[in-house]
């Protein structure tokens, strides 16, 4: 009896953004037994906001019809791209429209001027839609123009953008921008995001943009089923309008849960958490303390629960050369072999005959190598995408469902995926680590990673304008982050 109430729950939060981190607090503080499932990062789409000025969101309406009248298939990568702090650098000296008027727009807006010769800020409504001491701060930007009541109707040009237009909705007249003879521009989308509920039974109501419909108690029309956040129908989408949500979503729960509890005789569920701490518990907190360098000690002791998990050990073999670079690479590498005796790393020598250099390549505990490989130290968003590929070779490595593994296993032809990147871009480690899980398992794949900033040959070569830029048997080029299904299709 008591194994089948381990896998019981009162409450299960989908989603680990403000809205659901705060119905969690609430309902555990409520000593009922919750379950919180998150499928990317804790804090949701807010983690890509890097400043919170009274607790602003992201508005998220009205960024499909905008975003449907471009051709992102032809142009994401060439011009179009949703992220200035991954593809700002690309556009330095050149004009970028950011379309949108929420917080994020203004924001992102803000931070492109470090890097372009001038920004013009596209929006559709009459006035910005974020909070006005957000807004005001354009006015300290010489390099920022704001054009109301405007929306994007076209972008075009050949291997890149050369031109958009664009219609004042007030007048109705349409007007062109073109770039410079020989150069190119940037179209920066923030208009919005469409609501992810396209996973929630067809059953819970929600209007004609996708958003669920709830009661004040934020129910939905399903009993037991709550709904919080953005997902919802609301007027006002910000962090503390979610928060808000989440606490009143749980407190209404409470009465639900009691109800299924007497109905169906279920004790509770709820245990006090041990606050006693080990002795070694308290050796391993000392030591994981010390020092941090490319590993800071918060990641170390993360980092002893992941290496805990591998069936075997590892090899990391580095192609070095006399660079810095190579230099950077033996630090990481000296670093992160003293965290856990799993993996071990050995230097080769090479000359750049052999690959692009300097290089880590991942071996199994044969030897044998697994065809991923890092150019540059996997630090940042990367970091991860690396232990991750390391638990891949050593296994047991992220599960795959048997239709997938099916799918690796009929791979018959050589297959080269180049996934170029940048270490501050959080979309790029899902298509990394998407390319390695499939090298991982297949003797036909090679996965490599390059961060852009030491190979800029690279960035010309493919014409790249936005990361992730995908490059399949150095032919192929795609852009925009990649899971294992999508990336099996793109070399299939």
């Amino acid at each position: 009896m008591m194994e089948t109430h381990d896998r019981l729950y009162d409450i299960i939060v989908i989603g680990a953004g403000p809205a659901g981190l705060s119905a969690a607090i609430y309902a555990a503080r409520a000593k009922y037994k919750v379950l919180v499932l998150e499928k990317d990062k804790i804090g949701g789409q807010i983690t890509i906001t890097s400043e919170i000025v009274n607790y602003p969101g992201v508005e998220l309406s009205g960024g499909k019809e905008l975003t449907e009248h471009m051709r992102i298939k032809e142009f994401q990568g060439r011009g179009v791209a949703y992220c200035a702090t991954c593809d700002g650098e690309f556009f330095t000296g050149k004009d970028v429209f950011v379309i949108g008027g929420g917080f994020a727009a203004v924001e992102e807006g803000m931070f492109l001027t470090k890097y372009v010769r001038k920004v013009t800020m596209i929006v559709r409504e009459p006035d910005f839609t974020c909070a006005k001491t957000v807004s005001d701060k354009l006015k300290d930007f010489g390099n920022i123009e704001t054009v109301f009541e405007t929306e994007i109707l076209e972008a075009g040009g050949e291997h890149a953008l050369s031109y958009a237009v664009f219609r004042n909705n007030a007048t109705g007249e349409a007007w062109r921008y073109d770039a410079p003879q020989g150069d190119t521009f940037g179209i920066f989308v923030f208009a919005g995001y469409v609501p992810n509920t396209d996973w929630i039974a067809s059953c819970v109501e929600r209007d004609g943009q996708g958003y669920l419909l709830t009661d004040s108690n934020r129910q939905t029309n399903v009993s037991g089923v709550f709904a919080a956040g953005d997902v919802c129908v609301k007027n006002l989408r910000q962090v503390v309008t979610a928060v808000s949500d989440g606490a009143v979503a749980a407190t209404s729960l409470e009465k639900a849960v009691s109800e299924v509890h007497a109905k169906l005789g279920i004790p509770d569920l709820y245990q006090e958490p041990d606050q006693t701490e080990s002795k070694a518990e308290q050796n391993e907190k000392a030591y994981f303390t010390k020092g941090d360098g490319f590993i800071s000690s918060e990641i170390r002791q993360q980092l002893d629960g992941v290496f805990s998990k591998f069936a075997s050990g590892v090899t990391v073999r580095a192609w070095l050369d006399d660079s810095p670079l190579s230099g950077e690479i033996r630090g990481f590498l000296n670093e992160l072999t003293s965290v856990t005796d799993k993996v071990g790393w050995t230097e080769k020598k090479a000359d750049a005959s052999d690959m692009r250099l300097p290089a880590i390549e991942i071996l199994d505990s044969a030897g044998r190598s697994s065809g991923i490989y890092f150019h540059g130290v996997p630090g940042g968003h990367e970091f991860n995408s690396f232990i991750i590929a390391l638990y891949n070779v050593a296994g047991p490595g992220q599960q795959l469902d048997s239709q997938t593994s099916d799918k690796i296993r009929a791979l018959s032809a050589e297959k080269n995926i180049k996934v170029l990147v940048s270490l501050t871009c959080t979309m790029c480690p899902e298509s990394v680590m998407a390319a390695q899980r499939i090298a991982a398992d297949s003797e036909y794949v090679t996965a490599e990673m390059f961060d852009l900033s030491h190979f800029p040959d690279l960035k010309e070569r493919y014409n790249v304008m936005s990361v992730p830029c995908i490059v399949i048997n150095d032919e192929k080029i795609v852009f925009g982050k990649k899971n294992v299904d999508e990336m099996l299709a793109l070399i299939a």
